[in-house]
């Protein structure tokens, strides 16, 4: 587990390890552990900015979190050893739009397009019901 500014992640050992030249994929990672926790801590490390580090982690995609100024998040690739170069540039929001009105089943008012819109509209009451119940029973 990495715990950040209060925010539990959880990651494979093999998913750092695809990126050795960084922190948490060396062996220097160990600094940062709590052996009475079991958890790696950075709680400096701002949440949304880890959120994109741990998504280029796993994806190799790294994209600037929404809201974050640009200085700030350099700054945590820098403490992660991430090269500033790996950014990719792009509209992000706009991309997910794009995929998501791709995803959505042509007929409208079929079961199957009435289903995706209920669970990827996570503003929805239907969507947190759905969730609750889903973790309930997890």
């Amino acid at each position: 587990y990495i715990q950040v500014a209060g925010t539990m992640f959880q990651t494979h050992w093999t998913t750092l390890d695809r990126h050795p030249d960084t922190l948490l994929g060396s062996p220097d990672k160990f600094q940062y552990f709590d052996y009475t926790r079991e958890v790696f801590s950075f709680p400096h490390i701002r949440q949304d900015c880890f959120e994109s580090i741990l998504f280029y982690y796993q994806d190799g995609i790294l994209r600037s979190p929404k809201g974050v100024k640009e200085e700030v998040f350099l700054a945590e690739l820098d403490f992660f050893g991430i090269r500033h170069d790996r950014i990719t540039i792009g509209p992000y929001e706009h991309e997910l739009q794009e995929n998501y009105d791709h995803a959505v089943p042509e007929d409208q008012d079929s079961f199957q397009a009435r289903l995706f819109l209920l669970l990827h509209h996570k503003s929805s009451n239907s969507t947190k019901i759905y969730t609750f119940i889903d973790i309930f029973f997890i």
